[in-house]
């Protein structure tokens, strides 16, 4: 009886310690997750400003190309 208590006491400290290892994981993983995301939003927001510039300067050299047309 004894040993079996031993036994259990052992896997019971396995787990906690598999858990915490578990859990440890999730929380590097879901401080990557933000951080992937934040950097996601960063070039998005990056994306679309230079998409707003390249606009305004097709319509600058439109503009250019009409003046030189007449």
């Amino acid at each position: 009886m004894h040993n079996t208590l031993e036994q259990e006491q052992i896997a019971h400290d396995e787990v906690r310690k598999a858990y915490a290892n578990a859990e440890r994981r999730y929380n590097q993983t879901r401080c990557e997750l933000e951080e992937t995301k934040q950097l996601y939003e960063q070039s998005e927001r990056g994306r679309k400003a230079a998409e707003v510039e390249v606009e305004e300067l097709r319509t600058q050299a439109n503009e250019v190309a009409a003046l030189m047309a007449t």
